[in-house]
């Protein structure tokens, strides 16, 4: 697990899974893993942010990232896995991420027929050339992630990486109606079929 990113004012670098260990047994792990959820994804955390969305589509404002520590990052904060697994993984996660503009643009398109605003947020605005004109607040926070995981790569490693950027499954009109598309996403949810990038 990843920790002690973030500056703080406090002498202790800051821990966002309560207490850490050097070698981490499974009741350990479990416990970091249930702070961590008890403190971002509760049900009044969750609340918060579904609030805070109505208000985002009429005053879009991206939320200010906290300053990062560049040279506190190094191998011994990787905790229960090897440096090269979570290697493995963070390379992953930026080929993920580097898309951006086609997961945003394929969703915008989508979202435009159930939620507009919501469309927008996402997506942003185009002209009637389909050329855009506005970015969306979603990916104005989503595209900050490839660039970082980038170079905490590099300061794990001290290589520079270049993402490979995957191809994005493009928009595909479709006839069906708000309804069956509110079908289409519970089923698909209640499966757990769905992928959460709309990779070909």
């Amino acid at each position: 697990m990843y920790k002690n990113m973030v500056n703080t004012t406090s002498l202790l670098p800051e821990d966002l899974a309560i207490q850490s260990y050097t070698s981490s047994n499974y009741w350990q792990i479990q416990a970091r893993l249930r702070s961590l959820i008890d403190n971002y994804i509760a049900v009044e955390k969750l609340h918060e942010r579904l609030q805070d969305l109505s208000t985002q589509f009429t005053h879009s404002q991206a939320r200010p990232w906290k300053a990062i520590d560049w040279q506190g990052v190094n191998r011994n904060q990787i905790i229960g896995i090897t440096p090269e697994i979570f290697l493995s993984i963070l390379i992953g996660a930026m080929d993920t991420e580097a898309p951006i503009r086609g997961y945003t643009q394929t969703s915008r398109q989508y979202l435009e027929k159930l939620h507009p605003q919501m469309a927008r947020v996402v997506g942003g605005t185009v002209n009637q050339d389909g050329e855009l004109q506005e970015i969306g607040l979603w990916e104005k926070e989503e595209r900050q992630h490839t660039p970082t995981l980038m170079k905490v790569y590099t300061q794990l490693t001290g290589e520079k990486i270049t993402p490979k950027h995957r191809t994005v499954r493009g928009y595909l009109p479709s006839e069906f109606s708000l309804a069956e598309w509110k079908t289409v996403l519970v089923e698909a949810y209640a499966s757990h079929s769905a992928t959460p990038y709309p990779y070909s």
